[in-house]
């Protein structure tokens, strides 16, 4: 299996001959990541806290045979409207279906997926989630129109890719963590396993910038990214578990 981006990578040259890659960012230092960090960010590791607001997840037997885990840190600010808890689902791997044969196939080693939710510091009460709603593409809704279990947002799956989506979800089906990792203890390791060149430098970090930001991707120039160039004409097409996602993600 390969990498992320690199599965995208060779997808672009069966499938859009011609088109010019982004520039590789392979190399690059995780203290990249770390340096886009705001001074007026803090980033903090309280079980507790991560807990009492951890999303739920409804799992296929494959996802759960395949996840290692939820990892975790809240970003708080006073320039934000929200604190934001930061958690990370780490997958062993991911084995991709492909519509057109194994030239499109979409495995990958390694899955790392994003689903962040905004809390109002003075009331407690869940605003808003940011997540992976396709292939690192990402989605943004206000909790009055996605599913809840108290505090506890609640999201699908998706198999076999591992993206989240909120629509036909059960709440008294879904999955409740007992445990949240260390995300600070963690982050570095994720970096330096092939993160670091396919993920945009401050989205973890300064989670608040999803707000607006379209995708995860590492970008070449402004926001355009040849990943999400790719992913947004598969999504387009129909293919690899567009028909899952939620609607109305903006590509």
């Amino acid at each position: 299996m390969t990498t992320r981006r690199a599965f995208l990578r060779g997808v672009g040259l069966t499938a859009a001959a011609g088109a010019v890659a982004s520039v590789s960012a392979t190399g690059q230092s995780t203290h990249q990541h770390w340096d886009a960090q705001p001074e007026h960010v803090t980033l903090s590791y309280t079980e507790d806290v991560l807990l009492e607001y951890a999303p739920r997840f409804e799992l296929e037997q494959e996802a759960r045979e395949k996840l290692q885990g939820l990892w975790g840190w809240t970003a708080r600010s006073q320039e934000y409207d929200l604190d934001w808890h930061v958690y990370t689902a780490l997958y062993s791997h991911q084995e991709g279906l492909s519509p057109v044969g194994r030239w499109l196939s979409d495995s990958h080693l390694g899955d790392t997926e994003f689903y962040y939710i905004g809390v109002d510091a003075d009331t407690g009460a869940v605003q808003r989630v940011v997540y992976d709603a396709y292939h690192w593409i990402a989605g943004r809704r206000d909790t009055v129109s996605i599913p809840m279990d108290g505090s506890h947002p609640v999201a699908t799956v998706v198999s076999p890719w591992h993206f989240y989506s909120h629509q036909n979800t059960s709440a008294s089906e879904a999955r409740s963590f007992e445990e949240i990792h260390d995300l600070t203890e963690r982050f570095d390791a994720m970096l330096s396993n092939g993160l670091a060149e396919s993920l945009e430098p401050g989205t973890v970090v300064d989670p608040a910038t999803m707000t607006a930001r379209r995708h995860w991707w590492r970008s070449s120039v402004g926001e355009w990214s040849f990943d999400v160039a790719l992913a947004s004409s598969m999504y387009s097409l129909g293919w690899i578990g567009a028909e899952s996602a939620d609607s109305g993600v903006s590509l």
